[in-house]
């Protein structure tokens, strides 16, 4: 007497969890980048704000937001076909979401270390000279005052960066687990 065998190939794909909040977060940031990457550069490029003209004078803040801009556009459209793909368990959008994030943690510790040491204390003094010129106040800010914000800032926005070179490094290894691979198999 023969046994019945279920036919896996009609059994629906069960997406883990963890790739459906990896896909939405990655739908969810590519959709926004997309939207406002050419807002930012347009604001740069065409607004007479006295900062935006500050920057647009300096041509490594210049070339460094018009570049990262352009650049980040095109990423949202890869990072929007990824969601996609992980959202249909697609298995070349895992594969290339772990090269992806393995790019990002490396651009992100390169990239990041040049704008915290030389964009952000740049950008932050250029906005806090422009902002003295249009206040009405007397005297100028503490130079020790200001440069405590930087510095500041500067901490701050490393950590920033680490955090997401972590969260890029932590989906790269969830993306490369067997049991994650398995999700993504054809039936």
């Amino acid at each position: 007497m023969d046994v019945a065998i279920p036919d896996e190939i009609n059994e629906p794909k069960v997406r883990p969890t963890g790739v459906s909040v990896i896909a939405i977060l990655a739908l969810i940031g590519g959709v926004f980048n997309f939207c406002y990457s050419p807002f930012g550069i347009a604001q740069l490029l065409l607004m007479d704000a006295p900062a935006n003209v500050a920057m647009r004078n300096d041509p490594t803040l210049y070339y460094t937001t018009v570049v990262g801009g352009a650049m980040g556009w095109f990423i949202s459209i890869l990072t929007i076909s990824l969601g996609i793909g992980l959202w249909r368990t697609k298995e070349w959008a895992r594969v290339w979401t772990v090269y992806y994030c393995i790019g990002a943690a490396i651009w992100t510790l390169i990239g990041g270390a040049f704008y915290v040491i030389y964009i952000t204390p740049k950008a932050m003094k250029i906005g806090m000279e422009v902002a003295q010129a249009q206040s009405k106040v007397q005297s100028p800010m503490p130079a020790d005052l200001m440069n405590n914000i930087i510095l500041g800032t500067m901490i701050f926005t490393g950590l920033v960066m680490l955090v997401f070179c972590a969260a890029y490094i932590f989906i790269a290894v969830y993306m490369s687990k067997a049991t994650t691979k398995e999700a993504f198999k054809p039936y």
